[in-house]
């Protein structure tokens, strides 16, 4: 079998600031699904707050937000590293979200 090639990216996203909080890339969807479920867990009682898995070959891939996050803002350069900043752009990332727990 070839080396994977996809990478997931843990986004969290505050509604109210339309802002993006933070960013976080793997290479390891199992590392990546352990990471979401804390982030939804320190999340869990802020309805404010989204949190998303993407899975994409690059960040690039994901530039625009997948259907259904359009209003989905680039992320402030004081927060996240130039290299993981999201600008406008086209989108062909496949989305691996994942229902609230309630």
């Amino acid at each position: 079998m070839g080396k994977r090639k996809t990478i997931d990216f843990l986004i969290a996203f505050d509604h109210d600031a339309r802002k993006q909080i933070s960013l976080e890339e793997f290479r390891n969807t199992a590392q990546a699904l352990k990471a979401y479920s804390k982030r939804e867990e320190q999340y869990r009682n802020n309805p404010r707050v989204e949190v998303v898995l993407l899975g994409a070959d690059s960040i690039d891939a994901i530039k625009a937000p997948p259907p259904g996050l359009a209003h989905m803002s680039p992320p402030s350069e004081s927060r996240l590293p130039v290299s993981a900043q999201i600008t406008s752009g086209s989108h062909d990332a496949a989305c691996r979200t994942q229902p609230a727990r309630n």
